[in-house]
């Protein structure tokens, strides 16, 4: 038998050893394939080698506020870092980003301007809605969030305060407290004291989730005291767990929930909601 002749012999028990052990291994989380592995000569046997896992990129470290200052600097996460600077650094990098809160962050944020939009897909995750507020003080008239179309928020944990929509013309006059263009998820938050034209609290033009919220006090000058699910988008809107109270219209309907696309309410209370006095058909107060 020649030396060619032996070499081809051995490399098919290679492939039939390392196939063999592809499957009695399979199952149990490793896998070795003739692709996926390597065999090599050692004495009178084989030893199969799993070939190097593919690498991937980390996910970015979480970005840490650490004070209720609205200052307007470069944020170092975990040291010194404000609400807004933590936003500005997650827009500026690659990639999905969260922002958390360090021990003893809690009291009120007050806002000296508008935040910047939430650019990126972005997790931002307070201490409780209990334990922290976010809400407009000085720089004039603007909401607190605006989601930016194609992005997946998700805020959790915050009272969102106070806010006014910017504007009297298109968008401008959406949403005093949270403006959604993008797949918005809201849990354990309270959303209150806002005021805008159209959709007090929340105006959404996207995929909005809330649950475990409260959406309260918040005033519509025509439509949607709480929220608005736009006319003309064909937005989704989910709720659970949630209450829906004390919000009000100045003129038309809806003095809770108004809009149109898709609506669903699971084990919620909508109550104590007000439409406004030009409301002719009388309906609306809750949801319309």
């Amino acid at each position: 038998m020649n030396r060619d002749r032996v070499a081809a012999q051995r490399n098919q028990l290679a492939r039939i050893v390392i196939l063999a052990l592809s499957g009695m291994l399979g199952v149990g989380g490793l896998c070795l394939t003739a692709w996926g592995a390597k065999a090599r000569e050692v004495g009178r046997g084989w030893r199969v080698k799993a070939a190097a896992a593919p690498i991937t990129a980390a996910p970015a470290a979480a970005i840490v506020v650490t004070k209720t200052a609205d200052t307007d600097g470069t944020c170092q996460s975990g040291v010194n870092c404000s609400l807004r600077e933590a936003i500005k650094a997650a827009n500026a990098q690659a990639g999905d980003d969260t922002i958390n809160f360090a021990a003893g962050v809690t009291g009120t944020i007050n806002l000296g301007g508008p935040l910047p939009d939430l650019s990126t897909n972005i997790e931002i995750n307070g201490p409780g809605a209990n334990l922290l507020t976010v809400r407009r003080n000085t720089g004039g008239n603007y909401r607190i969030f605006n989601i930016s179309g194609g992005m997946t928020v998700k805020i959790s944990g915050l009272t969102i305060s106070n806010g006014i929509s910017p504007g009297n013309d298109g968008d401008d006059t959406d949403g005093g407290g949270i403006f959604n263009l993008g797949a918005l998820t809201l849990s354990y938050c309270s959303i209150s004291d806002s005021y805008a034209p159209f959709g007090g609290g929340i105006f959404n033009k996207g995929a909005m989730t809330i649950s475990n919220s409260t959406i309260s006090g918040n005033t519509a000058e025509r439509y949607g005291g709480g929220i608005l699910n736009d006319f003309f988008s064909s937005p989704t809107l989910t709720i659970t767990n949630s209450t829906i109270s004390g919000n009000q219209t100045f003129l038309y309907e809806g003095g809770g929930i108004y809009g149109s696309g898709t609506l669903r309410i699971t084990n919620s209370t909508i109550s104590g909601n007000t439409a406004g006095s030009r409301n002719t058909a009388g309906v609306g107060g809750g949801a319309a």
